[in-house]
């Protein structure tokens, strides 16, 4: 089992050690439980046409989206706080369980409330597998491996973006749409199998059965964490701008309301100092955060600015997008080393500068129109979080107690999640405020606003991958 396997290495493995014997399959266990993660969030976008064709429901298709999202930042959120109570082993079963259920609703969906229904249930549990996924690479490995299975997950990452979408579409014209979810099946089974034999089973904490009370607060201020979600999520969904502000300035009060009682609460759900720039965890998710939210507005915009500015087709717009995919996975492949904090502190300032640059030679890619420079501009962002992104987390999670390790690890994907939800709403407020998306227009963007307004949508996030830099050159001090 992985605590055994785990003194039995050398104290300074050679690669490609995580994909040798007795590790391998904790790798396989891994790598498959953040590609579900990835691809369950990316092929909807594909055969969504397909499902409206058939269950109906056009004006509430955005919920497709959301509530896996939505239920996925939920998942991830509680289950550092199970994890150190009850153990990987039993939590990913459970999870296992609700995607197979959700992954079952969902491609036999008859109506679209149930199709929806299925997502949350799927979003749930992938929130659930990635936060184990990365939470247990700490507790299977020794600290000179941790590096290469991050650089591994960012290629799992990048696979999934390349082969995601097409796939859905090809199982789409093979069969159905419905398959695209019923494939979750035997993967499960799969990553059940792994997992039984894989996960720690061991809790942090054995202490006695949770109280009532404690038990009810951690699913109020769940709730209170889903609201403030779902009001920024739907902030771009809103019929005007003073609705929009009015629903962002509340969901970012809830947020704030939330963490305060989360913080103040004697069983916590994230580590107390999340988001406070004071202590090295909370600059580190501040950090995340931060860059998260500048990358939506290229998650947003990106696919709809190649087919307008360049005209390629959905295909070649989708390919030029996996630039910063392949870029992040190569990087991240290419620092991956066991190396001291202070040249681990150098990389994550280069990494989180070279991100900022990135959106800002988009800005200036589009200002001059130039397809070139904007496939530069992927390259040098991607390869801005392959280098930073790995040294972050293991930067957190080892400035860590042992009480917070679990909630460290776990929650790190839901911070990357929340930011994107953040940013996505700024984009709405943003993209309304200078014109770069028009009312009542179906398409996402026309070729005359992206002409004069994308450069400047843009240019204002970057503002916030700019701040993401200078915060992270003084972590070093916060060590």
């Amino acid at each position: 089992m992985p605590s055994t396997l785990k003194k039995t290495l050398p104290s300074e493995p050679n690669w490609p050690l995580i994909l040798q014997g007795k590790y391998i399959a904790a790798t396989i266990a891994i790598a498959l439980g953040i590609g579900s993660h990835a691809i369950n969030g990316f092929i909807s976008a594909a055969i969504l046409p397909d499902i409206i064709a058939e269950v109906g429901g056009e004006t509430r298709a955005y919920w497709v989206f959301s509530l896996f999202q939505i239920t996925a930042i939920l998942g991830g959120t509680l289950t550092g706080s199970l994890k150190s109570r009850f153990g990987a082993k039993s939590l990913y079963t459970l999870a296992a369980g609700l995607l197979a259920s959700g992954s079952l609703l969902a491609g036999l969906a008859a109506s679209l409330n149930m199709l929806l229904l299925g997502r949350a249930l799927q979003g749930f549990a992938e929130g659930m597998i990635i936060a184990l996924s990365y939470a247990v690479i700490y507790d299977i490995y020794p600290k000179s491996a941790v590096s290469k299975v991050f650089a591994m997950s960012a290629s799992v990452w990048a696979l999934a973006a390349g082969i995601g979408p097409v796939s859905a579409g090809y199982l789409t014209e093979l069969w159905s749409w419905r398959a695209a979810y019923l494939v979750n099946l035997p993967l499960v089974t799969l990553l059940l199998a792994l997992a039984l034999f894989v996960m720690p089973a061991k809790a942090r904490d054995a202490t006695e059965k949770e109280a009532l009370m404690a038990g009810l607060s951690k699913f109020a201020r769940l709730t209170c964490l889903g609201s403030a979600v779902l009001l920024v999520s739907y902030v771009g969904q809103a019929s005007s701008l003073d609705t929009s502000l009015a629903l962002f300035a509340l969901g970012i009060a809830m947020f704030a309301i939330t963490h305060r009682w989360d913080r103040q609460s004697s069983a916590p759900l994230i580590p107390r100092v999340a988001f406070n720039p004071h202590y090295l965890i909370g600059a580190v998710m501040l950090v995340i955060l931060l860059d998260s939210s500048a990358s939506s507005v290229r998650m947003l915009y990106g696919n709809a600015l190649g087919r307008t500015l360049w005209g390629l087709s959905i295909t070649e717009a989708a390919y030029l997008m996996t630039i910063l995919a392949f870029s992040w996975s190569f990087a991240a492949w290419f620092v991956a080393k066991d190396i001291d904090k202070s040249r681990q502190f150098r990389l994550i300032r280069i990494g989180t500068s070279a991100i900022a640059s990135g959106l800002l030679l988009m800005a200036l890619a589009l200002a001059l129109s130039s397809l070139p420079l904007f496939a530069l501009a992927l390259a040098l962002s991607g390869a801005g979080y392959g280098i930073s992104n790995q040294y972050l987390s293991q930067v957190a999670v080892y400035a860590s107690n042992s009480s917070d390790r679990d909630r460290a690890a776990a929650f790190l994907p839901s911070v990357g999640s929340i930011g994107i939800a953040i940013g996505a709403a700024l984009n709405a407020l943003i993209a309304r405020v200078i014109g770069l998306t028009e009312a009542g227009s179906s398409e996402i963007l026309s070729a005359q606003t992206a002409s004069a307004h994308a450069p400047t949508q843009f240019a204002l996030l970057s503002l916030l991958a700019i701040a993401a830099a200078f915060l992270a050159r003084r972590l070093h001090r916060l060590a």
